[in-house]
């Protein structure tokens, strides 16, 4: 039975996604891309505001502007991934997530391509 490591890791370029890509299959992984997307700015900026990070040394939160500096640096994914509404229930997120990775061995395919929730023509990220 393999093996299917997991993680948490904001590629936030093309090339950071592309490196993941290359170290999972290198090591025998599937890779499966997954961008979780807040199409409510408001609730997007309440949330990044009420979080608390709890690391020693690091601020309790970063701002909302440096939130909004970020996503001018998003590059968006070219290649099919999963797209995760924040707004939807946890458990149902982490339902689709999980059936993802106890799917067939192969790529993600086209049908978990979900077009990313845009407002005023900028696309917003949690």
């Amino acid at each position: 039975m393999s093996q299917e490591p997991a993680f948490s890791q904001r590629a936030g370029t093309v090339i950071e996604a592309l490196r993941w890509r290359r170290i999972t299959e290198h090591s025998g992984g599937r890779f499966i891309g997954v961008e979780c997307v807040c199409p409510d700015e408001r609730i997007h900026r309440q949330r990044v505001e009420a979080r608390r990070r709890d690391i020693p040394g690091w601020p309790a939160t970063v701002s909302w502007e440096h939130v909004v500096r970020m996503r001018e640096l998003w590059e968006p994914w070219d290649e099919p991934h999963l797209v995760v509404n924040t707004l939807e229930p946890a458990e149902a997120s982490a339902a689709r997530i999980i059936g993802e990775l106890g799917g067939p061995p192969g790529p993600v395919t086209e049908r978990l391509w979900v077009p990313r929730p845009a407002q005023g023509g900028r696309e917003t990220r949690s």
